[in-house]
Order: C-alpha cells, then sequence, then structure tokens
C-alpha cells in the first residue's frame, strides 16, 4: 500500500474547527476511527481484540 505524505495542522487555540475535520477524515482514511466511535464490538471481532481496543 501506498503512503501518502500528510501534513497535520497543529492543533491550536483558534483552529479547533478546522482540526478536528481534518483529523476525523484522516482516521477514516487510515480506518483507525473504529475504536473512537464504536459502541459495540463486531462480530467479526475476537473477544482479545474488543478488550485490547477498549481497555
Amino acid at each position: 500500500m501506498m503512503e501518502a505524505n500528510t501534513k497535520i495542522i497543529a492543533l491550536n487555540g483558534t483552529n479547533y474547527h478546522l482540526w478536528k475535520g481534518k483529523m476525523k477524515d484522516l482516521l477514516f482514511v487510515k480506518k483507525m476511527h473504529f475504536p473512537i466511535f464504536a459502541t459495540q464490538k463486531l462480530d467479526s471481532m475476537s473477544e482479545e481484540d474488543w478488550d485490547f481496543e477498549y481497555q
């Protein structure tokens, strides 16, 4: 898989609204959103994986 160079804007006291959207998009693109937005375990996920993600 080819990785794209991604520059993330630094969070400061004035740009939260921009940073939040870009960070959420990045999580979805990298398929890292599940641990943050999930409310219940997927059937395909093992108990060990679930416990690891949500400890």
